[in-house]
C-alpha cells in the first residue's frame, strides 16, 4: 500500500487537504457532515476547532511518518532501554499508517 507522497498542504478557510501537484486529498468536516467552515451558531464553534485541528494532523501525516520512521531506523536497533519502548510503539504506528496492522 502506497500512500500519496507529502508534502501535503492545507487551505485553512475550506479544511481541504491537497498533495504537491495541488490534487485534493480529503475534506475534513464535522460528524453531522456539513463544511467545518458553517460557525455560525455556537453549536459549531466547537466542531470548527476540531475540524481544523484534524486538518492540520492529516495534512502533517506524511511528514510524522517519515520522522518516525527515521527515528526507529536510528535507535530502535540499539536496544536502549525505554527509548526502545518509544520506538516499538513508532514502529506500529508505522505498520498503521501503512495498512499492516
Amino acid at each position: 500500500m502506497k500512500h500519496t507522497p507529502g508534502p501535503w498542504k492545507l487551505d485553512t478557510e475550506d479544511f481541504e487537504v491537497f498533495e504537491q501537484e495541488g490534487g485534493m486529498i480529503c475534506t475534513v468536516r464535522h460528524p453531522q457532515d456539513s463544511p467545518c467552515i458553517d460557525v455560525g451558531d455556537d453549536g459549531y464553534a466547537e466542531a470548527a476547532e476540531a475540524c481544523e485541528a484534524n486538518a492540520h494532523l492529516i495534512a502533517a501525516a506524511p511528514d510524522l511518518l517519515v520522522a518516525l520512521k527515521d527515528m526507529v531506523r536510528t535507535y530502535h536497533p540499539r536496544q536502549c532501554g525505554d527509548l526502545n519502548c518509544v520506538c516499538t510503539t513508532a514502529a506500529q504506528a508505522i505498520a498503521k499508517a501503512e495498512g499492516r496492522q
